[in-house]
């Protein structure tokens, strides 16, 4: 859509909505979709889950990542070094 303020991360719809995140769930359910429309697809900027997540994704994008190669370099696995 367009210009009209729905698309994720504008102002419309939590960016994390799609990610099952168990924080979500509380929200997330026919009892309490009230609170899913008025923060997950409005004010979702206040909501504590969204704050969270956002700040584990930032710190994870800062976190270097290493390739490991497994036997003669058939099998690759990304992994991302620890934090010091």
């Amino acid at each position: 859509m367009d210009g009209d303020g729905w698309e994720q991360g504008e102002g419309g719809c939590c960016p994390h909505l799609d990610h099952n995140d168990a924080g979500c769930a509380t929200r997330l359910n026919l009892g309490r979709i009230d609170q899913a429309f008025s923060v997950c697809f409005g004010s979702f900027r206040t909501c504590p889950t969204y704050r969270r997540i956002t700040i584990e994704r930032e710190a994870a994008e800062r976190v270097p990542q290493v390739e490991v190669m497994i036997g003669n370099g058939d099998v690759r696995i990304p992994v991302r070094a620890a934090a010091s």
